[in-house]
């Protein structure tokens, strides 16, 4: 292969992972739009913060029950259409939402996105992104991570833009849900030609006609993923780190609440850490990945990288240098996105089967994702019964799931080497 087609092969691939990172993060935009627009939101909808609450407990309930079956059917059919009506559907459904803009039809569109985003996007274009990087999983998943992040800034920025052009909020937020219609309608063809050539068949180019067509998978199969261990090794490993990440944003109100420090302060670092620490974390996990040729390797750093951050959070004293406790934010920021720039590609160490993606993907995510069920209200209660020392003890059950993901790390190290052991012997 020549230096320029090599080159041309590379732009190609960023090119392929900026589109699947658009229409991964578009379809979230709705159900995740008060993180951005949450005044405008409570005021169109003109309802309570309970009620506008409710609308996300909704949505989380579609991790556990929408995607195992989202990944059943990514797997038994046409994964690539399946992602692109998702976008497309997104489109409408803010379209529809932009006209009717009440909370009983908020009801409706937060269901109805549970549906497009985490029944038939999220594990089909988790698919999607394995048979695109079959060669290099961690690159490939590291840097649509950050691709994902600076995507998601870009369409929070445009959607606040177009809202606060506006007196009255109803229309600002009419208007910016049109804007999110129209995007998600080009999404929906940019996607189509970065991933038009990529056969569902086959984790192959189509450019390779001769290779035989991949199975598809039946009712049965599903039940063969939900009993393999494998599957909720993977789960573990989204959890561990997931939840690591979810922890990680209660850094920011103990900067403020327990060390004293400015609210300026704490929204500067929060947004840093949302979105500039994601852009070294998640491509940094990503090549390490691929450097030592096992994302588990990765998430054992992780692992203990974040142990041993929590220890100094715990140990340093009150009176220690704010720069000290920010330095040491930002380290935390780093490896909690080099864990999540990686997890879906343990999947490739463990000899997951591309036609078994999206299945694994959404039963493990009924464990994986689980602090969205959970994590938050037990730490809000930590917080508003001990004050300060529910910090602590949040910090110290974040030590507890690491220890957890240590073992389960080294379980797979572990099975991974007996596995090579095997097929050297045969």
């Amino acid at each position: 292969m020549t230096s320029s087609t090599k080159s041309k092969n590379g732009t190609w691939i960023i090119f392929q992972i900026v589109m699947i990172a658009l229409a991964w993060e578009v379809v979230y935009m709705i159900p995740f739009i008060q993180y951005t627009l949450y005044d405008p939101m409570l005021n169109a909808l003109q309802c309570s913060n309970t009620q506008l609450g409710f609308l996300l407990s909704i949505y989380g309930l579609g991790n556990v029950f929408g995607a195992p079956i989202g990944g059943w059917l990514a797997d038994k059919f046409d994964y690539k259409k399946i992602t692109l009506w998702s976008v497309i559907l997104n489109g409408v459904i803010s379209i529809l939402f932009a006209f009717n803009m009440n909370y009983t039809f908020a009801l409706i569109t937060w269901v109805a996105c549970s549906v497009t985003s985490l029944v038939m996007n999220y594990p089909s274009i988790v698919k999607l992104l394995r048979v695109v990087g079959k060669d290099m999983p961690g690159k490939i998943f590291g840097f649509n991570e950050a691709a994902v992040g600076v995507i998601s800034t870009i369409l929070g920025a445009i959607l606040l833009y177009v809202c606060t052009r506006f007196v009255d909020a109803a229309a600002g937020m009419k208007w910016a849900m049109i804007v999110l219609g129209i995007i998600s309608f080009i999404s929906a063809l940019l996607l189509w030609v970065a991933v038009k050539d990529v056969d569902v068949n086959s984790a192959i180019a189509v450019e390779k006609p001769e290779q035989e067509p991949q199975e598809k998978i039946g009712a049965k199969d599903f039940l063969v993923v939900l009993k393999a261990p494998e599957t909720w090794l993977v789960a573990i490993g989204i959890f561990c780190a997931y939840s690591f990440s979810c922890t990680m944003s209660y850094f920011t109100p103990y900067v403020t609440d327990v060390l004293g420090g400015s609210v300026a302060l704490g929204g500067a670092l929060a947004i840093i850490r949302q979105h500039g620490l994601k852009l070294v974390g998640a491509p940094f996990g990503g090549i390490l990945a691929d450097k030592l040729k096992s994302p588990t390797k990765v998430l054992l750093i992780v692992y203990i990288g974040g142990i041993i951050t929590i220890l100094l959070f715990l140990r340093l004293p009150a009176t220690a240098s704010m720069a000290v406790f920010i330095a040491l934010t930002f380290v935390v920021g780093i490896i909690a996105y080099m864990g999540k720039g990686v997890y879906y590609a343990v999947q490739n160490e463990l000899n997951i089967p591309i036609k078994y993606a999206a299945t694994t993907t959404g039963i493990g995510a009924i464990l994986g994702f689980s602090p969205d069920v959970f994590l938050f209200v037990l730490i809000g209660h930590w917080i508003d019964t001990y004050g300060a020392l529910g910090y602590t003890y949040t910090f110290l059950f974040q030590l507890g799931i690491m220890v957890v993901g240590v073992f389960s790390a080294l379980f797979i190290l572990r099975r991974k080497k007996k596995m090579q052991e095997k097929q050297e012997a045969c």
